[in-house]
């Protein structure tokens, strides 16, 4: 937004001495040096610019927060749980056990709510609750301020760029792991990607999964199948995100003329009968889409455009009460907690053995007859209920605390007009209010978790092959070594006369093990946030910036 007075930043910068106000231009740096800076990643590259460049920070481009800050913040959160997800399950397959269904299963982490950090099946659904929403929110919007020229060219344009928003950055990194098979540095330490014997091949072999992976007509069948490119197994979510964006906007485009309550009717409807049939990833968009449309037609927040009839009568009718006394906001702050926290407990729902866990048999048990066929079905369908349950309270939260009435702000206003067809007066945007901030929403606002944001497509795409490079260097001998110590301290115990020099056997190699993993997750995790901090810039930027360029010349617009 722009702003006719300076910011303190600048105000400061020209009263401070005229060396702190040299900023370091590229034409000062040599190449190498340039180069170097770029390829370090953006935490290491910004403080050094700043402090040892002398680069002051009002330079730097920062990307304000806005209404919806919190989503990029919840999928950087899910992406960084699926890594956690694919790092400790290949090592501790029995996180996947719920707490207390085997004896040996009463591990910390296997505990209801704290489990979520490394549900990563539950990060999958919340990827896709939340791309059916930031898809279809700003359509929605201009639908109901009653612009359809701006409505159709962000409909059209948002479909034109989904597929290479999609697959482009794909194409790189498939690429770049297809190079590093031909170089065999998958080999040394596990299974390996497709390795051809020549260069040729592995070349025809890269583009003929490309093909497969591209094609928009070819059988989507998302988690039933879970068919993953042979470069990287995890990319089977890509073509179903590409069906899901085509169907919630195919589904948009269809009741653009119909009523808003019809409209909701429809894709709530829409939602439950894709999930009844066990597409749970389709529903998990139209249900993204039912939450865009609800969070207009009922904002979390007092604005200027509220609904009329009996929404604005209830509306305004809350309002007064908020106005007058706490006791309604301290009810909302408890229902949204509560909606979070049985989120929580439902999108950690165990991958093995829920109807065990006694902190999940009866959820197993009144599971619908439809979902119940097998432990997947029942996983699946109440990770969806979780993911769609923990949007619904983020994005319903209230403030901390209960903020002051502002003029014009009541539903019954001169400015209150109807978001069910009706264009709003105004259009004006205040920008976003940090102290007013939902408090569910703050935790994902905060600068680290922004960062995850910011490069949560990359940490999806990168994990993987990292893992298998760096992770594998570490642990794959590590656990050759556990295996050879214990079988050692099996052996001492047969004898029986040396147990107590099998014990220190034992233990020694279980420190030593230890020590190994601690240092191969801060590893791993560390080459993880270069990598996909440099593919996010080398990359994901100029695929963006690429798409919207071909959308401008396609469409012949300067």
């Amino acid at each position: 937004m722009a702003n006719s007075k300076k910011s303190d930043d600048v105000v400061e910068l020209e009263k401070s001495p005229a060396w702190t106000q040299e900023a370091v231009a590229p034409g000062k740096l040599s190449k190498a040096a340039a180069v170097l800076l770029f390829l370090l990643p953006s935490f290491v590259s910004k403080p050094f610019r700043r402090f040892v460049l002398r680069s002051h920070p009002c330079l730097e481009a920062r990307t304000p927060l806005n209404a919806t800050s919190y989503l990029d913040g919840l999928r950087g959160m899910a992406a960084l749980i699926v890594y956690m997800f694919h790092y400790s399950y290949r090592w501790y397959g029995r996180l996947g056990n719920g707490w207390g269904s085997d004896e040996a299963d009463h591990w910390f982490l296997q505990l209801p709510i704290i489990r979520v950090i490394h549900s990563g099946r539950a990060s999958v659904t919340t990827f896709f609750v939340i791309s059916g929403f930031v898809l279809t929110i700003r359509p929605l919007t201009l639908l109901h301020r009653g612009q359809p020229d701006r409505l159709f060219d962000a409909l059209g344009g948002a479909l034109f760029r989904r597929p290479f928003r999609l697959f482009l950055p794909i194409t790189a990194s498939t690429g770049i792991i297809a190079t590093l098979c031909q170089f065999n540095v998958f080999n040394r330490y596990a299974a390996p990607p497709t390795h051809a014997d020549t260069p040729g091949q592995q070349l025809r072999h890269w583009l003929g999964s490309l093909v497969d992976l591209w094609n928009p007509f070819g059988a989507i069948n998302g988690r039933k199948t879970r068919y993953g490119n042979p470069y990287d197994g995890n990319l089977w979510t890509i073509p179903v995100e590409f069906k899901g964006s085509v169907l919630v906007f195919v589904l948009l485009l269809a009741l653009l003329r119909v009523r808003g309550w019809i409209r909701l009717m429809v894709v709530a409807v829409s939602t439950c009968w894709l999930i009844s049939r066990e597409d749970f990833d389709m529903g998990l968009f139209t249900g993204g889409l039912f939450l865009a449309e609800l969070s207009i037609i009922l904002p979390p927040t007092r604005s200027q455009t509220a609904p009329a009839g009996r929404w604005g009568r209830l509306l305004a009718l809350v309002s007064r009460r908020e106005r007058h006394g706490r006791l309604l906001h301290l009810l909302r702050h408890a229902a949204a907690l509560g909606c979070f926290f049985v989120s929580l407990w439902l999108t950690g729902y165990p991958q093995d053995n829920g109807q065990k866990s006694p902190w999940y048999q009866t959820l197993s048990r009144v599971t619908p007859t439809v979902f119940a066929t097998n432990e997947e079905t029942k996983q699946f369908f109440w990770l969806g209920c979780g993911s769609l349950l923990l949007f619904l309270s983020l994005m319903y939260s209230p403030p901390l605390r209960m903020a002051p009435p502002s003029d014009g702000s009541h539903p019954r206003s001169a400015q209150a007009t109807s978001l069910l067809g009706q264009p709003p007066v105004s259009e004006d945007n205040h920008g976003f209010d940090a102290a007013a901030q939902p408090l569910l929403q703050r935790p994902f606002t905060t600068r680290f978790v922004q960062y995850l944001g910011q490069h949560s497509y990359s940490l999806y795409l990168a994990h993987d092959s990292v893992n298998h490079v760096v992770c594998n260097s570490y642990l794959g001998p590590a656990n050759a070594k556990f295996s050879q110590a214990e079988a050692a301290y099996k052996q001492l115990m047969a004898e029986g006369n040396r147990v107590v020099e099998a014990e220190a056997l034992m233990e020694a190699a279980q420190w030593a093990y230890w020590r190994t993993f601690l240092l191969a997750t801060f590893m791993n995790t560390l080459v993880l946030f270069c990598v996909s901090d440099l593919f996010t810039r080398a990359v994901d930027v100029h695929c963006v910036k690429l798409a919207r360029r071909f959308q401008r010349w396609a469409w012949g617009r300067p």
